[in-house]
């Protein structure tokens, strides 16, 4: 009896596994930690400059780091290559939101932001475009209800005239590291809009949907390209 691989389903490679793993349930169960650890007025842990934003912050930068190596260091196929870069664009961009752009580190202010707060995050711009909506139209919930229902059936007619949840299934359907990079922007899209509220409730959530993000950002890089993609066993008598 004699066996050969195709294209169906296979583990992923063994190198790279570990470390996802790693990467993955250790920071949720720092997460873990320091949600249960912090209180109100312990902002060291989940406040402005705590050590959660810090960590997120690392390993945003780490991530853009690690993507840019494999894109320098490693030969990969081009869907490979742009998905590397994608992180690498994407860390860079959430390491120096994560870290006001250098604003405290180098001792210099960020534009003021209308209604109070920086300017110094791409979080900010949704913020700001959510204060101007309520400014516009002070006490017409009816209008306001209007937008909002042209906006959301228009993002839902583009969602479906382009078919995008399935294209998005379909992409990372087999791929491990897809899957993680799709994940990641998820993470980071709960946590841009929690961060709209501007309550200290959602604070915490929001600090650990960002560390999460970063996690698995760098989950990313550590996996073997290809890892997870589907195989099936066929049997020859």
């Amino acid at each position: 009896m004699a066996s050969r691989t195709a294209t169906g389903f296979a583990p992923a490679a063994t190198p790279g596994r570990v470390p996802v793993a790693a990467v993955i349930g250790l920071s949720c169960l720092c997460g873990i930690i320091c949600f249960a650890l912090s209180t109100r007025s312990d902002r060291w842990f989940l406040g402005e400059d705590g050590v959660v934003e810090w960590a997120s912050a690392t390993m945003f930068g780490m991530a853009a780091a690690l993507a840019m190596l494999m894109v320098y260091k490693h030969s990969m196929a081009h869907a490979g290559r742009a998905l590397m870069l994608i992180v690498a664009a994407l860390g860079t961009a959430c390491f120096l939101s994560e870290v006001s752009f250098g604003a405290r580190l180098m001792n210099f202010s960020m534009p003021a932001m209308p209604g109070g707060g920086e300017l110094d995050g791409g979080q900010d711009f949704v913020m700001l475009a959510k204060r101007y909506f309520h400014w516009i139209a002070p006490g017409q919930w009816m209008l306001k209800a209007t937008v909002l229902a042209i906006v959301a059936a228009t993002a839902l007619f583009v969602i479906g005239r382009f078919q995008l949840i399935r294209r998005a299934i379909e992409w990372q359907t087999g791929n491990l590291q897809r899957k993680l990079v799709l994940a990641a922007a998820a993470a980071l899209t709960l946590a841009v809009s929690l961060d709209t509220f501007e309550t200290r409730r959602t604070a915490p959530v929001e600090e650990l949907s960002e560390l999460l993000a970063a996690a698995l950002l760098v989950a990313s890089t550590l996996t073997p390209p290809g890892a997870g993609v589907r195989v099936r066993q066929l049997r020859s008598w």
